[in-house]
């Protein structure tokens, strides 16, 4: 399923006659949900949908274990609102609601793992290195990831995605905190923005 077949499976749930939640804030799914959809969809990527009266969150998982850890912090958040809410999985198989301990499940699973400035697939083996340098800029934390790709690692639009989520989050680490920004992202000494809107659908990097 492409993003868009995803993203009309997700507005028919919040449209569906009766529906109880999403009253408010609905710019959450409207603008900043489909917009993330478009910009990061791929065959193989996942994300945690949590919809609640007022707004929605959608996270995508797998990819970096502090990734994961603010999709956790935004369950705990819904959960203790005492408000009623609904958590769905986004796949290449489709929207499916899932309960709260599935959705714990799923985050305890990883794609990738970082150690020093290597990335591991959920082997063990090595596919990426990558180095973070930090800048300071108009009072804003911020600064750019670059990758080296291993040589036989095939560069689908998917890892291409999940190298993205592993530099905001690697940002974060690198800064010690999640105010902070990504600059420039470059793999294999190429602009990442420019490879995803280049092929949308899959890249193969020579």
């Amino acid at each position: 399923m492409d993003h868009q077949s995803i993203f009309n499976a997700m507005r028919a749930v919040v449209e569906a006659p009766g529906y109880r939640l999403l009253k408010g804030y609905k710019n959450d799914f409207y603008v900043h949900d489909a917009k993330q959809l478009q910009d990061g969809w791929a065959v193989g990527a996942q994300y945690l949908w949590i919809v609640r009266e007022h707004g929605t969150h959608l996270a995508q998982i797998g990819a970096h274990a502090k990734i994961n850890e603010y999709a956790s912090a935004a369950l705990s958040t819904a959960m203790s609102s005492g408000s009623e809410y609904e958590i769905y999985h986004l796949s290449a198989k489709g929207v499916k609601q899932i309960t709260h301990e599935e959705a714990r499940i799923r985050l305890l699973a990883l794609e990738y793992v970082t150690h020093g400035e290597s990335v591991r697939d959920a082997s063990g083996k090595t596919v990426a290195t990558f180095t973070v340098d930090r800048v300071w800029m108009e009072r804003t934390q911020t600064g750019s990831v670059s990758f080296c790709t291993s040589p036989e690692v095939q560069k689908t639009k998917a890892f291409l995605v999940s190298l993205n989520q592993i530099a905001m989050a690697e940002m974060v680490k690198a800064w010690g905190s999640w105010f902070c920004t990504v600059q420039s992202v470059n793999v294999d000494g190429r602009d990442i923005a420019q490879l995803l809107t280049d092929q949308p659908q899959q890249l193969v990097l020579a």
